[in-house]
């Protein structure tokens, strides 16, 4: 499954649609004024989905994942030089970037279970989410 990622223009907390290969609106996000960060997801129905909430006190980013009101997983950085990593206590999930941050795979050991790809050239941060299982 293909899915990308477009941040809107003039967005103050962050708001930006997912959409899908045909064009359509899949996932809204909308961006919370909160301390750290906080995002709402709703389908495109505007059905409210979960959110990601950053923890703000804490030494290296991390970002904590809710399905509805349940937390289901938390996304760290590790601490490393030149390449992001990030651990993903979802699945025993691994998050890896390039120098540049603009590309990432997640795997789960040697299998890829998506890449992320940012488009260079765009009047806003655009990103393409290649889906192996849409499990």
């Amino acid at each position: 499954m293909i899915l990308v990622q477009k941040q809107k223009i003039l967005s103050w907390f962050g708001n930006y649609n997912i959409y899908d290969d045909q064009d359509r609106v899949v996932f809204k996000v909308v961006g919370r004024a909160a301390v750290g960060r906080k995002l709402e997801i709703y389908d495109a129905q505007d059905n409210y989905l979960g959110k990601v909430r950053e923890r703000f006190f804490a030494f290296l980013p991390r970002f904590r994942f809710y399905l509805g009101e349940n937390e289901v997983g938390q996304l760290k950085k590790r601490f490393t030089f030149f390449k992001p990593s990030f651990r993903l206590d979802y699945n025993n999930w691994e998050i890896n970037g390039n120098f540049w941050q603009l590309n990432y795979e997640i795997m789960k050991g040697n299998e890829t279970i998506m890449t992320c790809r940012q488009k260079i050239i765009s009047l806003t941060d655009q990103y393409t989410l290649d889906i192996k299982d849409d499990k």
